[in-house]
């Protein structure tokens, strides 16, 4: 009678310590390692954001961007030395700038920009802003340096070219901004800033961001899309905004860029 008692008693108690591991379980492991995987496939949802969004760099990548910014940088303030990188002027126009100008010339090119233009864009799906033709150099008569449109039209032309080629959905606006000489004395540096806004897929406006201070050798070097005979250009400002709640992937960019070419007037 004692020993059936000793083992009710054991069992009992074995019994008591299963049903409350077992309640422990689904009580208290369950729901942590429930919310530890959601934990994880939260960080891992966050992490792929971030990296499309331009974010998840490694530590090289990093690095390497510093180092980017920091040329940047040098290359910018290498415009005051006088041993900036210039624009790239097409041989076919390079004599036009150096000798006295000529409407017809100038006005023949501008067709053929925006003939170019329009079949480049029309063949990467990309839309022009309507008032374009408008925004392009104009000549005014008895205007300074007329010349200096040859490479105002260089500007809106490679500027224009690169945003198509980034892959971005539209080019909202472009056009040149007044300029003048730029520093040290002894030499005619010109800077050509232009203002350019366009809209598009994140990718392809951090590819056109990235597109605007390479010459056409590094474009190819790294592997980004080249637009032919492409010019560095100094970014002044940007702003970057979402163009829509609706459409969360779908940015639109803003920003002020700047070429330098050195500028000798032709005597007349």
């Amino acid at each position: 009678m004692r020993n059936r008692l000793r083992y009710r008693t054991f069992y009992v108690i074995m019994a008591g310590g299963l049903m409350l591991a077992l309640t422990y379980q689904f009580a208290v492991i369950g729901p942590l390692a429930r919310a530890n995987r959601n934990l994880d496939q939260r960080l891992a949802d966050t992490a792929r954001i971030l990296s499309e969004a331009g974010y998840g760099a490694t530590a090289e990548e990093l690095a390497a961007h510093v180092d980017r910014i920091r040329e940047d940088i040098d290359n910018f303030s290498r415009i005051g030395r006088g041993d900036a990188i210039q624009l790239r002027i097409p041989e076919e126009l390079a004599p036009m700038i150096k000798r006295p100008f000529r409407l017809i010339d100038f006005d023949q090119r501008k067709f053929f920009v925006i003939d170019h233009l329009a079949e480049l864009a029309d063949g990467h799906s990309v839309e022009l802003f309507g008032a374009l033709e408008d925004q392009l150099p104009e000549y005014v008569p008895g205007m300074d340096d007329p010349q200096l449109l040859w490479a105002e039209l260089v500007v809106f032309d490679q500027l224009a070219r690169a945003a198509v080629h980034a892959g971005v959905g539209s080019i909202d606006d472009l056009r040149v901004l007044p300029h003048g000489r730029t520093a040290p004395p002894g030499r005619n540096l010109r800077q050509i800033p232009a203002r350019m806004a366009v809209t598009g897929p994140l990718p392809a406006v951090q590819a056109l961001l990235m597109m605007l201070p390479l010459t056409a050798e590094e474009l190819d070097d790294l592997g980004l899309p080249d637009p032919g005979d492409k010019s560095p250009f100094y970014l002044s400002r940007f702003l970057m905004v979402k163009s829509s709640k609706e459409n969360a992937a779908e940015v639109s960019l803003e920003l002020v860029v700047t070429g330098v070419l050195e500028f000798n007037p032709p005597l007349d």
